[in-house]
């Protein structure tokens, strides 16, 4: 079953098969996190904090190279063309991280809608992995799945870590 899209590259429309179409959501998606983490990180008042959106943000980079390798020989874009686009005005992560700062301008809170982010898009993962008969495109939104709920771990930690500090203080 061939698919058809306009490629993050070109404005010009391309089939491609349901395993490229899965792999170029997954980095459409990483691609939209990286920009959200670089933009906490850019906010964040706290040092640690502002490391561990940095390093969630370099880790959805890792991701979108990984997804672009896995698709490596097809016509989709390179790491550097899928960055260079920028964020997606659409984002809704953006959005409310935009409205959070506005709102609570706390690390607390960015971690908090950064958890419940993670937490969201992890399951609608499972769930797009559940619906799949290809096997390879199974194990593309698994995979995906797998590091989002990597990150959610990694920013409860960190949400912890900074509630039990600003409580002793």
């Amino acid at each position: 079953m061939k698919l058809t899209l306009t490629p993050l590259s070109a404005n010009r429309t391309v089939p491609i098969s349901a395993t490229q179409q899965a792999l170029l959501d997954a980095v459409r998606t990483e691609r939209d996190a990286m920009y959200f983490y670089l933009r906490a990180a850019r906010t964040a008042r706290d040092g640690r904090a502002r490391r561990v959106f940095n390093n969630l943000a370099e880790d959805e980079r890792r991701h979108i190279e990984w997804f672009l390798e896995t698709c490596s020989g097809n016509d989709l874009p390179d790491l550097q063309t899928c960055l260079d686009r920028g964020r997606n005005e659409a984002n809704g992560w953006l959005e409310e991280l935009e409205n959070t700062y506005a709102a609570d301008s706390t690390d607390l809170a960015a971690l908090e809608l950064a958890m419940r982010k993670e937490e969201e898009l992890e399951q609608h993962l499972r769930r797009q992995a559940a619906k799949q008969t290809d096997l390879q495109i199974k194990r593309v939104y698994l995979a995906n799945a797998d590091a989002t709920h990597q990150h959610y771990e990694t920013i409860r930690a960190e949400l912890q870590r900074l509630s039990g500090e600003q409580n002793r203080t």
